[in-house]
């Protein structure tokens, strides 16, 4: 295993090693899951902006957090290994980061194709 770092959040995808690769398609599967369950079938430009608001990022991106702590338990950061609330501000920027663009791309999604609403992708078995 190599000794190089690298910031999953802020590389593009073809940058990165497999393996990382790997946790990209799970972090992104993750926050899908999160926005597809606040929004179900809703088509609502109103319900879209009243229920993906900061507070559901939030909660998200602690579900997100969670999430990642149960796939890299074993060879994370221990001082990463904490409640999403007492993560650095800088570490929770990551998690919110990715549940904005899942929501960012369910509204180009369902928004623009509202046809689409049932068939939002990133949801089922990890690839």
């Amino acid at each position: 295993m190599d000794d190089v770092e690298y910031d999953i959040a802020n590389l593009d995808y073809d940058e990165l090693p497999e393996r990382y690769k790997h946790e990209n398609r799970e972090a992104a599967r993750v926050a899908c899951e999160s926005v597809k369950a606040v929004m179900g079938s809703s088509k609502s430009a109103r319900a879209i902006k009243d229920n993906l608001n900061d507070e559901f990022i939030n909660k998200a991106a602690d579900a997100q957090h969670v999430a990642w702590i149960e796939r890299n338990r074993e060879t994370a950061d221990p001082s990463l290994l904490v409640p999403y609330d007492e993560l650095p501000e800088d570490e929770k920027e990551k998690d919110r980061l990715i549940v904005r663009e899942a929501i960012r791309l369910y509204r180009l999604w369902c928004i623009r194709s509202p046809s689409h609403v049932q068939a939002w992708p990133g949801i089922g078995a990890a690839q």
